[in-house]
């Protein structure tokens, strides 16, 4: 039995989880604050090519540095992170078999939220999770369906006898659609389903809630085989557990050769993204897609909210300051695996990677959530808002401006000066620092995602020498893709958001090959 920590009074936990809700109207200021921001960036670099090249070069120079300092960071710390996990794997496969000890009691509360998912995109999820230790014992499985998909309890109950015997037990919560106050998304079907197994197990299994571990996965991860055993222990062992969260890299490798070359190197260089941030000490660290944490932490502050689309940095934000900014991430390193973005044909799945990415770039609604809660709790350290603050315009906006501003720099240089003016738009020495420290981040570059690519050549079949090939012939049209595959989704959603576009939730198409 693990000790409980003191919670806000009943009288008063209705006030403090209204305080925790994001705003609704999506005409209010601070939904266009990132808008606002993006096309500010832009503005600048288009005005500065107007007005002087002078300015145009400036800007270039700020966005070029800061590329190059982003990139190094992901080179020195993506094996770093490579590093860790093997370690990681290595010490979890020593503990297999050994006794529970400290984890004895506890149990692990999986929510699989899925709409219109493929049943073997399901299967496929749960066969995996049968795999983690003690599941038969320690582990019961929510498939968290949606009351709008025709068919939905019917499936529900198809995959449960599929798998029943497999876990301690496999709960159905079908969330109704249509209801008041609520956006259709994982954030609103995770606090319906969060909330029948809190019925089903707390109340009725009589299971203490300081026992239960709560892990979010979406419909298509394929957690590791240790990492439910290896939360269970992290948990255990830390004072803090009831104000952490546990995230391990996501790695999108689960069909990467069956997707065109384009969404696989763009897949690749995610992965090294989130392998290094979680290695690296000074980044701040926020979950991606699937994650745990206490079901304690969950409940106390209200579970997801249920009008916040991009529910993993939404629920962060709220447990952060919930519980007035002492929540801390953990990294796991023990991948999961993921879906690359696929499609009937490779047109059909650029569009589709480009609907995704449009649909994550409504997260920079969260911009606006951490504007609204500022006022909200004095009693947190500015500091720790402004940490995280500087983390969503970071990641929401200056880190896909950057890029931007550079494309439109080196076009309008290249149309101006040639070749030359993009190569060396100031002669000198800053010159040829700045051309050598690109030169040698897009070698390194280049080998890391080399590196990636043949050591995940099982991770899926099809792989072939020609997607080698495909793939070293397409990385120099990296830069051009990530600008209209990535930056492009990210301003378009952004400006929507500004004029005050309700939000919608759209789910990525898979399949099992």
């Amino acid at each position: 039995m693990f000790a409980a920590e003191p919670t806000v009074p009943p009288e008063q936990r209705a006030a403090f989880i209204a305080r925790l809700n994001i705003i609704k109207d999506p005409n209010h200021f601070t939904y266009k604050v990132p808008g606002l921001l993006a096309w500010l960036a832009i503005g600048i670099a288009v005005l500065g090519a107007v007005i002087t090249p002078r300015a145009l070069v400036i800007a270039a120079q700020v966005a070029g540095v800061y590329m190059i300092l982003r990139i190094l960071a992901i080179i020195i710390f993506y094996p770093v992170g490579i590093y860790k996990v093997r370690q990681t794997e290595q010490r979890a496969r020593m503990l297999r078999g050994q006794a529970r000890g400290a984890t004895a009691g506890l149990h692990h509360v999986v929510l699989l939220p899925n709409l219109n998912e493929p049943v073997e995109v399901l299967a496929r999820t749960l066969r995996s999770l049968a795999g983690q230790a003690d599941a038969r014992s320690r582990v019961t499985v929510v498939l968290a369906m949606e009351g709008a998909e025709v068919g939905a309890h019917a499936k529900a109950e198809q995959i449960r006898t599929r798998f029943e015997g497999y876990f301690a037990r496999v709960l159905i919560a079908i969330h109704p659609a249509g209801l008041p106050g609520e956006s259709r998304g994982k954030g609103s079907n995770q606090a319906w389903a969060a909330r029948i197994a809190y019925q089903e197990l707390v109340e009725h299994a009589g299971i203490p809630l300081e026992n239960l571990i709560l892990t979010s996965c979406d419909a298509d991860s394929i957690l590791h085989a240790d990492y439910l055993a290896e939360i269970g222990r992290q948990f255990a062992a830390d004072p803090e557990r009831y104000t952490r969260i546990w995230h391990a890299p996501m790695c999108h490798v689960n069909n990467h050769w069956n997707v065109p070359s384009a969404v696989r190197l763009l897949s690749f260089f995610f992965n090294l993204i989130q392998v290094s941030e979680l290695a690296d000490p000074l980044s701040i660290k926020l979950p991606v897609s699937s994650f745990s944490l206490s079901f304690k932490l969950a409940a106390s502050v209200g579970y997801w909210d249920v009008f916040a689309l991009a529910d993993d940095w939404n629920m962060f934000l709220r447990c952060v300051f919930g519980t007035q900014g002492r929540v801390r991430l953990r990294p796991v390193f023990l991948p999961t695996a993921g879906d690359a973005v696929t499609g009937a044909t490779r047109w059909q799945a650029l569009k589709n990677f480009y609907r995704q990415r449009l649909r994550h770039a409504w997260g920079c609604q969260d911009i606006g959530y951490v504007l609204q809660q500022w006022g909200r709790w004095p009693e947190m350290a500015a500091g720790r808002k402004a940490l995280y603050l500087f983390k969503v315009v970071h990641d929401h906006v200056i880190f896909t401006t950057a890029g931007l501003v550079m494309g439109i720099s080196s076009a309008v240089l290249f149309l101006e000066s040639g070749l030359a003016g993009v190569v060396q738009p100031i002669p000198g020495l800053y010159s040829i620092l700045f051309q050598a420290g690109n030169a040698l981040n897009a070698v390194a570059i280049s080998l890391e995602v080399l590196y990636e690519h043949l050591s995940t050549r099982r991770a899926s079949s099809g792989w072939r020498p020609r997607k080698l090939l495909v793939d070293i012939l397409l990385w120099p049209l990296v830069p051009v893709l990530t600008v209209l595959l990535v930056a492009l989704p990210t301003i378009q959603a952004q400006t929507r958001m500004m004029f005050g576009e309700r939000l919608r939730f759209e789910v990525t198409p898979k399949r099992v090959d």
